[in-house]
């Protein structure tokens, strides 16, 4: 099995459990807002990038002093999701290639906590 602090993007089936529940839950129709959660409307293809996009957050996140028992809103605050973003760039990735990763974030945010106001992001 791969050391999976090296991995860079964290499988579904590897994230925490909170995070695993409220994804599928959003997708399936039966997290918050239900069948009108935009979640349950996308294609396989935007989950599976938002998930990899999300598993790299958590992949970096268990990193870094983070408590997975918080609600992953919570963890996606704005100097988590900076500091991420710095870690990004000093991985050489492009301009494009990380606001990918943050619209796929802004996603997976607005689908498992949408009464947030994710507006920053």
């Amino acid at each position: 099995m791969k050391n999976l602090h090296k991995v860079r993007s964290w499988p579904l089936s590897r994230w925490p459990d909170i995070d695993h529940q409220l994804w599928i839950d959003a997708c399936a129709g039966l997290g918050a807002y239900g069948d009108q959660n935009p979640a349950f409307f996308w294609s396989p293809s935007w989950r599976r990038t938002i998930e990899h996009a999300y598993g790299r957050y958590v992949a970096w996140q268990a990193l870094t002093p983070h408590d997975f028992n918080v609600p992953p809103a919570d963890r996606l605050g704005p100097d988590a999701v900076t500091a991420f973003i710095e870690h990004l760039e000093m991985q050489g990735l492009a301009g494009a290639s990380i606001a990918a990763y943050v619209r796929s974030i802004r996603a997976f945010a607005g689908a498992i906590a949408p009464d947030y106001d994710w507006q920053w992001l």
